[in-house]
């Protein structure tokens, strides 16, 4: 295969998929309530909307990506929506799985080897399912891809120190934990002793960053271009209910509603302790999560363990939109590359790659920046996501490697690609979890609720109760939105039966 030829083939593949589930999502009468903003997403259509219309929303930035709500704001000054947004995404979507293809050719690859991961990638449902929802992702994504991309050229030139800048400043506000990959182009400037394209590559960073730290002053936090929710999210991850992967924490009262996200709920708790502020509450979780792993050493580690193993699962998990159930959403998912499958390519080939690969430090440096971002806080696909289409690219690499290195006679190169796999021991001990039916009916139930489609919420939230064990937080929680929904629509004798059912387990109806 010429390296043309693997070009086309991943364009047109990239292009017949994503065109594919842009019908699907028009034409499914469930596309508004399976890809409808879930809590995660809503405050970024609520921030847009006052910022689309000239207002200025109050408060520091609560929530890890809040510079979405700005482009998404830019989508809804057009008049049409978030229509260009998506369009934009879908877009990234094709971008990246070119990219992929390009990076694994200079990483070293062969043509189909690399038409391979761009294949993997373009397969790989959860990454499409994304792009159509009101999440930064495939946005963030496809900018990891394109700063790996520049950073493997031969020299960095003033336009790719610019782009290696900016795209870093710019993950401040769409998503921090991979901020650190400003080291690399600064590092490889430093040794190739270009200062003046390492001078543009700090002023291109410092700009957006700049930018999001004066709108976060305006609105009355710090000026910092993050969001003040370091100490929060590292308390969610260590917690007495953590358990890696869920913000929750019901034993405490930290649960989300159909009202408040997991921020807002905490932002309430901390203040009926005494925490008005966002600044302090976030010093107060971060002082609880530390306590807490000073007491819990073990089971600290054990959570790590945890998180490791889910970052390279078997399965996708999302709690919010349950990526492992995407192909309940239509046919065309059905046709997808599993995840275990990209982590495979990966593992399999990442020791050859270490050992002979091209740009290692390039490709290697943010996936381990994403992992230890997952170690440090909790793993969700949304969040790892990023840097697959980088492992999907070490991994064309290195396998072909290890292909050439046992043609040449070297059965070596068979134990190096082998050793790789060791990674996926963790998550055969720890496999990844499936999200509970009923968890998975209550968030379709809330979602529906949010289109105003009152009566599917009601029947789901029922549906939820039934598939939960009675008296767990999702069972009370479902029975009480239940008996709410009928009581609101004059369903009396249904109302009192929820209401009834909370008796019996002694829980009341709020």
């Amino acid at each position: 295969m010429t390296e043309r030829t693997g070009l086309r083939l991943v364009l047109g593949l990239a292009l017949l998929t994503r065109l594919a589930h842009l019908i699907q999502y028009l034409v499914s009468p469930r596309s508004g309530l399976y890809y409808h903003p879930v809590l995660a997403a809503a405050r970024f259509v609520q921030e847009a909307g006052m910022l689309a219309s000239g207002t200025q929303p109050s408060g520091a930035f609560a929530y890890a990506d809040p510079g979405y709500a700005y482009i998404l704001a830019s989508s809804i000054a057009t008049g049409l929506g978030a229509w260009p947004v998506l369009a934009l995404q879908l877009s990234c979507g094709v971008l990246t799985a070119l990219l992929v293809y390009r990076l694994a050719l200079t990483a070293g690859a062969s043509p189909s080897a690399g038409a391979a991961a761009g294949a993997l990638w373009t397969l790989y449902a959860p990454a499409s399912f994304y792009e159509l929802t009101l999440l930064s992702v495939s946005l963030t994504g496809a900018m990891v891809a394109v700063f790996a991309f520049a950073c493997s050229r031969p020299r960095i030139g003033t336009i790719d120190a610019l782009a290696l800048g900016l795209i870093p400043g710019l993950l401040c506000g769409l998503r921090p934990q991979l901020f650190p990959i400003l080291l690399v182009p600064l590092i490889l400037l430093l040794k190739r002793r270009q200062t003046f394209e390492l001078a543009i590559c700090i002023a291109a960073a410092a700009l957006p960053m700049v930018l999001l730290a004066g709108q976060q002053r305006a609105r009355g936090g710090p000026a910092s271009p993050v969001a003040t929710s370091a100490g929060f999210n590292l308390f969610i991850g260590h917690n007495p209910d953590a358990d890696g992967y869920s913000p929750a924490a019901p034993s405490i009262g930290l649960v989300e509603d159909m009202r408040r996200d997991i921020h807002q709920v905490a932002d309430d708790y901390a203040a009926e302790r005494g925490y008005s502020t966002r600044q302090g509450a976030d010093a107060w979780f971060m002082r609880q999560a530390l306590a807490w792993i000073r007491r819990n050493p073990g089971r600290a580690a054990g959570l790590e363990f945890v998180k490791f193993s889910a970052f390279f699962g078997l399965r996708p998990f999302d709690s919010y939109y349950d990526v492992g159930r995407v192909n309940r959403i239509g046919p065309v998912f059905r046709l997808s590359a599993p995840r275990w499958l990209l982590i495979g390519f990966f593992c399999l080939g990442l020791v050859p790659f270490l050992a002979r690969g091209g740009g290692r430090f390039v490709l290697i440096a943010p996936i381990v920046f994403c992992l230890a971002s997952g170690l440090l806080f909790v793993h969700t696909e949304r969040y790892s996501l990023p840097v697959l289409p980088l492992m999907c690219a070490v991994g064309a690499a290195g396998v072909t490697l290890a292909t050439g290195g046992i043609r040449s006679r070297h059965p070596g190169w068979i134990g190096l690609s082998l050793a790789g796999l060791v990674l996926m021991v963790p998550a055969i001990i720890r496999p990844v979890p499936r999200v509970p039916e009923g968890l998975y009916q209550q968030s379709m139930a809330i979602r529906a609720y949010q289109l105003g489609d009152y009566q599917l919420s009601l029947g789901l939230f029922e549906r939820s109760a039934v598939e939960s064990p009675p008296g767990s937080y999702c069972w009370v929680m479902s029975q009480r939105e239940a008996a709410r929904i009928a009581g609101a629509l004059g369903m009396r004798e249904r109302a009192a039966q929820h209401v009834e059912a909370l008796s019996s387990m002694g829980f009341g109806p709020d």
